[in-house]
């Protein structure tokens, strides 16, 4: 929904291993409840927590089935191979990092957050399951995790302030 590469099934697995309660990883920065999918307020923080997670992850060339086996420590990992005194926040800002590149990327050729949408099919209420006649709102949910993210919900664009922050001012826009 909000990912540069739509419908990319490992992007999302973060969030949901960690929206239903699971430890991803051994730092309280990742721990989270089990949350109800339906309270985007709560799950919004989830998954831009998750997501940040696993492009952290794929950008050190790791593999995401063999991280779900355990709780990993992850930024314990960076420092034993590079000598860093490396946490879990920096790992997380790092993922950020990758993400709002990819998303300022898109954003720069063009694409606008309405053109990420869900097909049709899944913008009805469901007819069976857990979710039998109740809807997802996605605009609802990709607001929340646009806030986290600290991205422009009308532009799409990652805040200025998001981009001091992760040391991309190069990529602020002058208007």
């Amino acid at each position: 929904l909000a990912d540069p590469i739509p419908s990319h099934h490992t992007t999302a697995s973060y969030p949901i291993y960690m929206s239903l309660g699971s430890q991803a990883t051994i730092y309280p920065e990742t721990q989270f409840s089990k949350t109800d999918p339906l309270d985007y307020e709560a799950t919004g923080p989830i998954y831009a927590t998750g997501n940040c997670l696993y492009h952290f992850l794929s950008g050190c060339g790791l593999c995401l089935l063999g991280n779900f086996s355990v709780a990993t420590a992850l930024a314990d990992y960076v420092s034993a191979a590079t000598g860093w005194d490396f946490s879990m926040s920096e790992a997380l800002k790092a993922g950020k990092r990758i993400q709002s590149l990819r998303q300022a990327f898109n954003m720069r050729e063009g694409l606008h957050p309405d053109d990420f949408r869900m097909p049709n099919r899944l913008s009805v209420p469901s007819s069976a399951g857990q979710f039998a006649g109740k809807q997802i709102d996605f605009t609802a949910l990709k607001k929340v995790f646009y806030r986290e993210m600290g991205w422009d919900m009308d532009s799409g664009w990652p805040l200025q302030v998001t981009l001091e922050e992760l040391g991309l001012k190069d990529l602020i826009r002058k208007s």
